[in-house]
């Protein structure tokens, strides 16, 4: 049983903190759908697939937390999306969250 939870660990790390994961990258800067999953990649060592961003991606959107503008590149459109007022407050109440004590026991994990 060890060895199966070892070989998915890595995996379930990154998803339990994927959707704060892509409202940070918001954050940064205004992405397509393909840029969210090539940088999360390129930071967990993770591949997610559409079918993981792209649900997550239109929540935020229906709940006016991101705004997506198609942009047409090289003869085809993609669709962008940015971080709305809305969007930027619910990052401070997820920063705020980890400002509580599980601040502390992560620093401690992460040392």
């Amino acid at each position: 049983m060890g060895i199966l939870i070892e070989e998915g660990f890595d995996r379930t790390v990154v998803l339990g903190f994927s959707k704060l994961l892509v409202i940070w990258l918001l954050h940064i800067k205004a992405r397509s759908g393909y840029e969210l999953m090539a940088e999360i990649k390129r930071l967990t060592g993770v591949a997610f697939g559409p079918g993981l961003i792209y649900p997550f991606l239109h929540t935020l959107e229906k709940g006016d937390y991101i705004a997506g503008k198609w942009i047409e590149r090289a003869g085809r459109k993609v669709k962008y999306y940015s971080m709305t007022r809305k969007g930027k407050a619910l990052l401070r109440k997820a920063r705020n969250l980890f400002k509580l004590p599980i601040k502390n026991v992560l620093l401690d994990f992460l040392e």
